[in-house]
């Protein structure tokens, strides 16, 4: 439970310093768009490509198979059941896609820090099975849903797939990377989850907090989301999965809402108040919920 509560410590300490040089304009909002093209084509890629290229045998990938099969199952799950759970609390037809997407796509950033703090890097590889899933949804059919798009196969061509591939074919090939390289890679693994906290400040400083927090809407929806579906998680997948399985998914869906809940909708210039509202009051909440759903876990 300390090591949960540590985590969650210093990821605020980053989301309070985006937020801080936001409000104080030492730098622009604007700002925030450079820095996440910069996690998406350079962070979480590298992240990706350090578990895979560490992890990723043929030895493993026969072990951790039913773990993709449970991911899967779980984001199917979460997108039909976030079509009738939005519906209460949408006001407008893109409200309703805010909470579809918010249900089916955690903060899947921080959960990397989560994963790798809690269970240690050697679970990176399962993390990263459980989640391929989701992460295919999020940049296609969750990226067509709040910016109003259709779904294309150019879509599929984006830095996490593509790193993937690069890790898979790493980890399977009988190759070394030349340490150098790994170094780059391993450094910008690293900046990974900080980075992620401070562009979430940087754009949440843009709205008024107060206004933000008074929502009903966004606190029940986001327990119901971050301890609800976890705890549901805690009960049935006991019976069909193994321990790690079990911790990476109540890990991944304890987490926040996702932080493109706000960039997507930020690129077809809708309101953003909805997901804000939600990033805001998941990222207070995941302060007392995460320790709560993991207790026991560890």
């Amino acid at each position: 439970m300390l090591s949960a509560l540590y985590v969650v410590f210093y990821l605020l300490i980053f989301f309070l310093a985006g937020f801080m040089l936001a409000k104080f304009k030492v730098i622009d909002p604007k700002h925030s768009k450079l820095l996440s093209s910069l996690i998406l084509y350079v962070f979480v890629p590298a992240i990706i490509i350090r578990s895979f290229v560490n992890y990723f045998t043929i030895a493993n990938l026969q072990n951790y198979l039913f773990t993709f099969l449970v991911g899967l199952a779980t984001v199917v799950f979460n997108v039909v059941v976030g079509y009738f759970v939005s519906k209460p609390f949408a006001k407008t037809d893109y409200d309703k896609r805010v909470y579809r997407y918010a249900f089916a796509v955690p903060n899947g950033n921080l959960a990397w820090g989560f994963v790798d703090g809690l269970m240690g890097p050697g679970a990176i590889l399962s993390h990263s099975l459980f989640t391929i899933p989701t992460t295919i949804y999020c940049y296609t059919g969750g990226y067509a849903l709040l910016t109003k798009r259709k779904i294309a196969f150019k879509t599929l061509l984006n830095p996490i797939t593509i790193a993937l591939v690069i890790g898979i074919a790493l980890g399977l090939l009988p190759v070394t990377v030349p340490e150098p390289i790994m170094l780059v890679i391993n450094k910008a693994a690293d900046c990974h989850v900080p980075c992620c906290m401070v562009v979430i400040g940087i754009i949440i400083s843009e709205f008024k907090i107060r206004e933000l927090l008074k929502s009903p809407r966004a606190w029940i929806f986001s327990l119901i989301r971050m301890v609800g579906f976890p705890l549901l998680l805690r009960l049935i997948l006991p019976f069909i999965a193994d321990a790690e399985t079990l911790r990476v998914a109540v890990i991944y869906f304890s987490m926040p809402c996702g932080m493109y809940t706000l960039l997507f909708s930020e690129i077809v210039n809708e309101d953003r108040r909805s997901s804000a509202e939600l990033v805001l009051v998941s990222q207070i909440l995941a302060i007392a919920t995460i320790p709560l759903v993991t207790l026991g876990l560890f």
